[in-house]
């Protein structure tokens, strides 16, 4: 039997679904009451991907929503094939706040979307 999972989660639209030429920072995503967050991107059409033109997908951290560090790059779209995906990352860090970055380089364009989801903590 399966269970109503729902009410158990917290959705964040991450990075609104658009066509990107430039670096952008997504919104930021508390950590506080939760008990995993996972960063899920959609990623459509790419514009002459390759190894000079091309976007990372990322994860970046705070401890106050101000100073931001790297938490993790996901991954480098620069071919065609890395188009009409879907790419996650957990984020398992310990600052409480996350968010998602797209990172452009040379003259690429994408169509990508991101949303977080978090597992809220068990309440008894």
């Amino acid at each position: 039997m399966l269970r109503e999972l729902k009410s158990r989660l917290k959705e964040v639209l991450a990075l609104a679904p658009a066509s990107y030429s430039a670096s952008t920072n997504g919104v930021t995503v508390d950590t506080q009451g939760l008990s995993a967050l996972e960063f899920i991107f959609n990623v459509g059409a790419l514009t002459a991907p390759d190894g000079s033109n091309y976007f990372d997908l990322k994860i970046e951290e705070s401890d106050d929503d101000s100073v931001w560090t790297a938490y993790s790059t996901l991954k480098s779209l620069t071919a065609a094939g890395d188009a009409a995906a879907v790419y996650s990352a957990n984020y398992g860090g310990n600052k409480r706040y996350a968010r998602a970055v797209i990172t452009e380089t040379g003259t690429a364009i994408a169509v990508i979307g991101c949303v977080a989801v978090g597992m809220l903590q068990h309440q008894p």
